[in-house]
This record gives structure tokens, C-alpha cells and sequence, in this order.
């Protein structure tokens, strides 16, 4: 009521029952089950693209609507790999959200990428186009954006300005399980979009991400950073001198896929 002290002043709190136990995420024989099921069968490695991983990546591929799909260790491999695969120059400045994981951003510091911080709509959380219209230079070369707890960015502005400028477009999709707009899911909009499965997240594996796309030579590439046995057969000739081999920095492995 007007003129009583908030609770954090020292006055009495409007709710004074215990806050209910709720355990996240909600995991039960279904579960269990998966993961005994690996166990059974000694899968506990894969040399190529099959059992629970292909399984899991051909899903979520269906999912969100695009042809490619690519499991890692971390949404934040996700997002390395996702930088990785986009091939631009070395020095090159990517816009990304001030406000947002320091994940979006910290990963293309490993590829040799600036980041250029852009200001955010206060009303949504997201990156603010105008304002990133504002940033670009002759050295930007992408934008990457999150849609803040699953809430869509501006995609259209967003795709404007990549089309205006000859940007590509790197979705961080961490908080966006499932989300859409128009229809179509968030991810399949961009040239690479990316996904937690972190514990805390939509859809939780304990850890690990997803990474989609359309485009062959970008997963390809994500798959070259992140295996070290090649898991795909290569369509581009550029890469494909390169089947077998990999850094190895990003992969995701079957118990994480099942749970």
C-alpha cells in the first residue's frame, strides 16, 4: 500500500511463504531411459555422423527449418564455429548487442574479428538497427545479434542493412528454442544461427549447442573446427582436401545428445 517501506528497506515482505522447490530441467524415465540406452550399446564415441548425435542434428535441423545442422560441445562453440565458418578476413568488425552474453562476442576474438558494440531497443532487450546503421565501416563484415530471452529481433531491419551492405548475419539463438515469428523459426533467418543446450536453457542437454544453416561450405567449415575425424562427406572442392581432418575444439558426444 502507499506510504509502507518496501520489503527491501526494511519493511514487511508481500509474500512470506518459502518459494517452491523447482528443479530445471525436467528430466524423468523418458530420460533416463536415453541415456541407458547409450550406455547399453557402448555409443559412447562416434567416427562418423550417426547414432544419437545424427539423430539429434537431423531433428533440430527439421526443427528450425534448414537443410544444416552441426552439434558442439557449448552454444559458445557455437558461436566460435559459427564465426569460423563465415570465412571473412582477418581485422574485420562485427556489430554485436551491448547488452547480451559475453559469449555472443568473445568467441570471434579467438578467429581475429573485432567486436564494434551496438546500442539496444530498451523496450525489447535486442540490438537496435538504427544504431547499428550508425556503426557500420569499410571493415564490418557481419552482424550478430541475440534474440534476448527468445524475443525476435528486428529481422527485417536487421536483413535490410546486411543486404544494403553486403553483411552476413550471425543469430544467437540461445534463448530462442523454439521460438518464431511469421511462422518461421529464429535461426533460419540468418547465414548461421546458434543454440544453448545448457542446463538453464529452453531445451537442456547439461550442456552442449546446435549450430543451422543452409549454406553446405558454412557447416563444413564448423565441422572442420570442430572434429578432429571428419563427420560429413564435403561438397565444396575448396575443402574437400581437408576430409578427415579437423581442430577438434567443439564436439558434442552422445551422452550430452541424449539427456
Amino acid at each position: 500500500m502507499s506510504g509502507e517501506t518496501l520489503a527491501i528497506l526494511g519493511g514487511t515482505p508481500a509474500v512470506t511463504e518459502p518459494l517452491p522447490h523447482f528443479q530445471w530441467p525436467s528430466r524423468g524415465e523418458q530420460e533416463a531411459a536415453a541415456v541407458l540406452e547409450i550406455l547399453r550399446k557402448g555409443e559412447l564415441s562416434y567416427p562418423r555422423r550417426t547414432g544419437a548425435i545424427a539423430a539429434l542434428e537431423d531433428a533440430f535441423g527439421h526443427l528450425v527449418g534448414v537443410p544444416y545442422a552441426i552439434s558442439c560441445h557449448s552454444g559458445s562453440a557455437a558461436i566460435h564455429a559459427g564465426y569460423f565458418a563465415l570465412d571473412v578476413a582477418r581485422g574485420s568488425e562485427v556489430l554485436v548487442p551491448a547488452y547480451t552474453h559475453l559469449a555472443t562476442a568473445l568467441p570471434m576474438l579467438h578467429v581475429g574479428l573485432e567486436p564494434v558494440p551496438c546500442d539496444i531497443d530498451p523496450e525489447t532487450g535486442n540490438l537496435d538497427p538504427k544504431d547499428a546503421a550508425t556503426r557500420v565501416t569499410s571493415e564490418t563484415v557481419a552482424i550478430a545479434y541475440t534474440h534476448q530471452y527468445g524475443h525476435s529481433c528486428d529481422i527485417a531491419a536487421l536483413a535490410d542493412l546486411a543486404r544494403q551492405y553486403a553483411l552476413r548475419l550471425l543469430a544467437d539463438c540461445s534463448h530462442a528454442h523454439g521460438s518464431t515469428i511469421d511462422g518461421r523459426h529464429l535461426g533460419a533467418e540468418a547465414d548461421v544461427g546458434c543454440f544453448s543446450l545448457q542446463a538453464h536453457k529452453t531445451v537442456s542437454g547439461g550442456e552442449g549447442g546446435i549450430l543451422v544453416t543452409r549454406d553446405a561450405r558454412i557447416v563444413e567449415r564448423a565441422a572442420l573446427l570442430g572434429h578432429f575425424r571428419e563427420q560429413r562427406e564435403f561438397t565444396s572442392a575448396a575443402l574437400a582436401p581437408f576430409l578427415g581432418k579437423g581442430l577438434g575444439v567443439m564436439r558434442l558426444w552422445p551422452w550430452d545428445a541424449a539427456d
